[in-house]
């Protein structure tokens, strides 16, 4: 990077005839309006009276009976040695609950 060309000039200093006095700076004179005295309105005390409440909340569950060719045989005789298939399923669950398909 290369040196700035700078070389300052030599100046004589100068000289007042008069001295100089700084004024002395007077403000105006300051006067606040004052405003009427505003009442403040009553206060309203709110109360409030509550109970927590637990609510279960329980999904509705059918089981359901099917043979070999999935037909309905719920309430119905079977024979012996027959396959018998059960099924489980369960109505809506809560919001962000996972649903449960192992019983």
């Amino acid at each position: 990077m290369p040196e700035p060309n700078f070389s300052p000039k030599k100046t004589d200093p100068v000289e007042l005839k008069k001295p100089v006095t700084p004024e002395e700076f007077k403000p105006k004179e300051f006067k606040p309006t004052l405003k009427p005295y505003v009442k403040v309105p009553n206060e309203k005390k709110i109360s409030v009276e509550y109970h927590k409440t637990a609510v279960k909340y329980a999904p509705k569950i059918s089981k359901g009976v099917v043979n070999d060719d999935n037909k309905d045989i719920d309430g119905k005789l079977v024979p012996k040695g027959s396959l018998v298939n059960w099924t489980l399923k369960t109505g809506l669950l809560k919001a962000g609950r996972e649903s449960n398909d192992c019983y």
